[in-house]
């Protein structure tokens, strides 16, 4: 699935060592164009795989106020391997009364490896699904919180490079960044 960019970042980097730096949306030309960071880096070391331990942080009877059911805008990440852009391989959200929903979207790197990208939904009639990405901060503190402190540990400080310029980083504010490694199990 090799969609066109159109971008202020490089879409390279190396999948050995690098998490994807940031998540595309198509504009109204259909390019596909930096929009938000990926600003989690979650490691799940052992005999787990990464995104089946994310996916069950947020998934059956025990975490009934996170969904896959409402409709999704269509968001991609750089896949260095297969040089495209690819969907993830996971996406959930929490509804709430209002706006700033927490929404989640996770991209396998590797067996141990995934990159997440948290943002709060905020309402916005102009966009496609009447909601946009914002307040990146916030949303991985959310999601931070939401994380089992006894099988989770926050690794500080960290930094992530996202290789976008500094328009972009500036509008985009505190992104979050954060390292996860899951120490469960």
């Amino acid at each position: 699935m090799a969609e066109t960019t159109n971008s202020a970042t490089d879409p390279g980097g190396d999948r050995e060592t690098d998490f994807p730096s940031c998540v595309y949306q198509p504009d109204d030309e259909g390019r596909w164009t930096v929009t938000m960071p990926i600003n989690m880096h979650v490691t799940v070391p052992g005999d787990r795989d990464a995104v089946a331990a994310i996916e069950a942080e947020f998934a059956g009877l025990e975490n009934p106020r996170w969904t896959q059911v409402f409709p999704d805008t269509a968001v991609r990440a750089w896949d260095s391997d297969s040089r495209a852009l690819v969907a993830p391989d996971y996406s959930v959200r929490r509804p709430r009364l209002g706006d700033e929903w927490t929404h989640v979207h996770a991209w396998r790197v590797d067996a141990d490896r995934v990159a997440v990208h948290a943002h709060l939904d905020v309402l916005d009639r102009e966009f496609e699904y009447y909601h946009r990405g914002a307040h990146y901060d916030a949303a991985t503190q959310r999601v931070r919180s939401h994380l089992s402190a006894t099988e989770w540990r926050r690794e500080t400080p960290y930094s992530i490079d996202y290789r976008t310029d500094a328009e972009t980083r500036t509008a985009w504010g505190e992104t979050g960044d954060t390292k996860l490694e899951y120490v469960g199990d």
